[in-house]
């Protein structure tokens, strides 16, 4: 599993939809964020944080260590 918003999303009873829009986001790109085919901007991450009432370790950090370390580079603005 690449991230967890999905399923802190759905603990919160929203649709994609609706997160979607809070976010200020096409549906299609938060789906794509979830199943870890895009990585969220830091603005964006934070905004899931704060719509979904959790913070980035809870979603981001996984066994897979790579890409947890890419998610933190990119929102920090410093990718490799």
């Amino acid at each position: 599993m690449k991230n967890r918003i999905a399923e802190y999303r759905k603990k919160a009873g929203m649709s994609q939809d609706q997160l979607s829009k809070k976010i200020g986001i096409s549906r299609p790109y938060l789906s794509d964020i979830e199943r870890g085919i895009k990585i969220p901007g830091a603005i964006i991450v934070k905004k899931i944080c704060n719509i979904l009432k959790t913070n980035f370790e809870a979603l981001f950090f996984t066994e897979d260590v790579h890409y947890s370390e890419h998610i933190l580079l990119k929102t920090a603005g410093r990718e490799r």
